[in-house]
């Protein structure tokens, strides 16, 4: 079974968009009796950070994975699921190396990690109640 990497970046001068995904291919039967290609999504991760010259700033992460997820793509052979990602409907998706997805992936934890929670005491408000 191999395993394919892909990453995703899009920055622009106020956001960061980075993404990753990995596809585990391994062999199934399909309905008319043929061995294909089958294509299983066994991790995706999105972080999305906002911050512009006002002060307005926003966090978002998403981290979702399983070794036994159910999330599949729809290719049933290698040449149409790396056309499907080149076509970049979806984001624009890039293959990696496992080193350079693990490297992103790292950086992304680290982030995660100083922005975990909102930092009350920056938030000026007046509690009334």
């Amino acid at each position: 079974m191999k395993l394919y990497y892909f990453i995703s970046k899009i920055e622009h001068s106020d956001f960061h968009e980075l993404q990753g995904k990995i596809h585990q291919e391994y062999e199934i039967t399909n309905y008319d009796g043929e061995i294909v290609k089958s294509y299983k999504n066994i991790e995706t991760f999105k972080c999305h950070i906002y911050k512009d010259q006002e002060g307005y700033e926003s966090v978002s992460f998403m981290i979702d994975f399983g070794k036994d997820s159910s999330f599949y793509h729809w290719a049933d052979n290698l040449k149409d699921f790396k056309a499907d990602f080149a076509k970049k409907q979806f984001g624009d998706w890039e293959p990696a190396t496992r080193k350079e997805y693990e490297k992103l992936r790292k950086e992304l934890f680290e982030i995660y990690q100083s922005k975990m929670f909102l930092d009350i005491d920056t938030v000026k408000t007046v509690q009334d109640f």
